[in-house]
């Protein structure tokens, strides 16, 4: 009986295995078709439940959205989101939740009051920390550790989180995804297109707008209370974001919004808004060279050093928001024993699938070699 027993055990174990196998092999190919540039970037997954968590911070209660799948979750992401006036409602970011949760994995995703009004502070990376408490608390959480994935200037709440030691030991992985290291340099590039390199890319005049927004309290001259100044950039932005608008049409927009603001700052907003050209930079350039020190708290560089966890940097190539080579920045500072692989591809833009001719056998060997490697990552990650 005892050998009947043991071989019984063990068919259990191996049917357990390859259970547990395939389905990380079907996560692999869920991923595969919805991240790859055949899938209707319109369409998402189906099914996963959606419920709203509140989590509670040193300066109010921010919300946060928990995905769980049909089933019983493999695991657990926990997004760090970008920039964006829509926040976690933002159509693509949702998408992207489901597709996750689609694969069977829970995903927590906390609504960054700041990062939703533009702004990039050290308040948002303490906020981030605590819906980490309050996912790590929740009843229905799957057994094991949760991994973070980033997107774009979320990356610095991720990688400060990922090197804190309170927290350090309680990721099982780390995916930036357009992520930035050195803060100055990205905002720079955003003005600009300068990466500190010979290449030059097109810039993104949407960005001005942001920029100003983060450096309104460096810029020489700039009011004592500069809350009209925020208010009509923010409103700007939220008018021609996602908004098809050419030069002509951009600097109407603004000569008819500054009428909303004292006529002392005018000059300011316009500047913000990106009217008049180069010279429109000045201002912010400036206080970007004025003080370093004081965007030395936006920066992860010198935590970089301090992340235990496998981490995967993925950039794209033809990024306007943060300049690709912030993916080294990353890379680069981690400490050498720890797993990290960096990725760049031309799949995806900064927020959204690219155009790519994969009829070019070496690029589409080469992306979709990249696209698996993240699929992997994603699929397992959470579940190590």
């Amino acid at each position: 009986m005892a050998a009947i027993g043991a071989c019984w055990r063990r068919i259990r174990l191996t049917f357990g295995a390859i259970w547990g196998y395939n389905g990380v092999v079907k996560s692999i190919a869920h991923f595969l078709w919805w991240l790859g540039p055949w899938s209707n970037s319109e369409a998402s997954p189906q099914g996963a439940e959606r419920r709203v968590v509140e989590v509670p911070t040193s300066h109010g209660v921010m919300e946060a959205h928990w995905y769980l799948p049909v089933g019983t979750p493999r695991g657990t992401w926990i997004l760090a989101p970008g920039l964006t006036f829509l926040g976690i409602d933002d159509p693509r970011f949702v998408r992207f939740a489901r597709i996750l949760a689609g694969a069977g994995l829970a995903v927590f995703a906390p609504g960054i009051p700041d990062f939703k009004n533009m702004t990039v502070t050290a308040r948002s990376i303490d906020d981030f920390q605590r819906a980490f408490d309050v996912l790590w608390e929740l009843p229905d959480r799957p057994p094991g550790k949760p991994a973070v994935w980033s997107i774009s200037t979320g990356s610095v709440m991720a990688l400060r989180l990922a090197s804190n030691p309170d927290y350090a030991y309680r990721i099982s992985g780390l995916i930036t995804w357009g992520g930035y290291g050195a803060w100055r340099e990205t905002v720079q590039f955003c003005l600009t297109g300068h990466d500190g390199t010979a290449q030059v890319t097109p810039k993104d005049r949407g960005l001005q707008p942001v920029t100003y927004i983060n450096l309104l309290a460096h810029v020489d001259g700039a009011p004592e209370d500069g809350s009209d100044l925020l208010a009509g950039w923010r409103e700007f932005v939220r008018r021609t974001w996602y908004a098809e608008m050419g030069d002509a049409a951009l600097d109407s927009l603004a000569i008819e919004m500054q009428a909303q603001i004292p006529a002392a700052q005018r000059q300011l907003f316009l500047d913000g808004c990106g009217v008049g050209g180069p010279e429109s930079m000045t201002p912010a350039l400036a206080a970007l060279e004025g003080d370093p020190a004081s965007f030395a708290h936006l920066d992860a560089v010198r935590f970089l050093e301090d992340i235990r966890c496998p981490v995967y940097v993925i950039h794209a190539a033809d990024d306007k928001v943060v300049p690709a080579n912030q993916r080294f920045v990353i890379a680069n500072g981690l400490a050498a024993d720890v797993p990290v692989q960096v990725h760049l591809t031309g799949l995806y833009g900064h927020s959204s699938a690219g155009k790519l001719d994969l009829r070019q056998v070496q690029t589409a060997a080469n992306e979709l070699r990249t696209l698996f490697h993240v699929a992997w990552a994603a699929a397992n990650l959470p579940a190590q």
